[in-house]
């Protein structure tokens, strides 16, 4: 079970970064185009908030199904793999899923379109950062696969 997780989780990673960067382009395509906010453009965002927020639960799932919450009143004596999945992966993600459902519920409620292209834009812009400087990708270190 814990191995068919993992794969879902590395495997949806790839969608999702296809759907941040799509909610992006959105967000920075209304926001400086001074765009109305579209039913179509909150249903991107959403599907982007739906998606990222599975994706954690899976991760916090796999989390303390592997135990990695038990490392971390030694983490300084780990490994770079147990530490950076003790710690590092994990902390920056939820840092990361937090900023991206900020932005998203906070330009639910803004009054004017660009306000709301605006707050998706910049929460979602440094969530992105965040989020894709933690992804394990198998070009950043050398124990990542690509699945």
């Amino acid at each position: 079970m814990i191995q068919g997780l993992l794969h879902l989780h590395s495997a949806l990673r790839y969608l999702i970064v296809l759907l941040m960067i799509v909610s992006l382009i959105v967000a920075f395509y209304g926001w400086f185009g001074n765009k109305n906010f579209l039913k179509s453009h909150k249903k991107t965002h959403l599907f982007t908030h739906m998606f990222l927020n599975v994706q954690l639960i899976l991760g916090l799932a796999l989390y303390f199904m592997k135990g990695y919450h038990h490392m971390i009143s030694n983490i300084s004596q780990l490994p770079e793999l147990a530490r950076f999945y003790a710690m590092e992966h994990m902390s920056a993600m939820i840092i990361g899923v937090v900023l991206f459902n900020i932005g998203y519920h906070r330009a639910l409620k803004a009054t004017r379109d660009k306000s709301k292209h605006m707050r998706i834009a910049i929460f979602f812009g440094i969530g992105f950062i965040i989020v894709m400087a933690m992804i394990p990708w198998p070009f950043m270190h050398s124990w990542a696969t690509w699945f």
